[in-house]
């Protein structure tokens, strides 16, 4: 567990260095957060993983601090079948959702699968 609260540490630190912060925050003109999450989403639904977790990732740069940002991406990841990749960014959320335990339940399921 502990190689995986240092990936977070790492997964948040490099969102809020890439301009993320809370919302409003390092922001350039044009940046949509919610814009690039329902991109992530329109294409999830069309099956195009790759480029929904890169809309997703996006969303996640733009603004770390949104848990569904970061789930989506872990998810998006998770069916890419890059579930180490995906287990900061579900710690993050958990972080951020501390009280949702089916989030909790999720992130727990893709740290056993991502140990074997």
């Amino acid at each position: 567990w502990e190689q995986w609260e240092g990936q977070c540490e790492n997964v948040l630190r490099g969102c809020m260095a890439a301009g993320g912060g809370e919302q409003g925050s390092g922001r350039r003109a044009g940046e949509d957060a919610p814009g690039e999450f329902k991109l992530g989403l329109g294409l999830a639904g069309a099956n195009r993983m790759e480029e929904a977790a890169d809309a997703f990732a996006e969303a996640v740069r733009m603004n770390p601090s949104h848990a569904a940002f970061q789930v989506n991406l872990a998810e998006a990841l998770v069916g890419l079948g890059r579930l180490q990749e995906a287990v900061p960014h579900y710690s993050i959320a958990v972080q951020l959702e501390p009280d949702d335990q089916e989030l909790f339940a999720r992130m727990s399921e893709i740290v056993t699968a991502a140990k074997k």
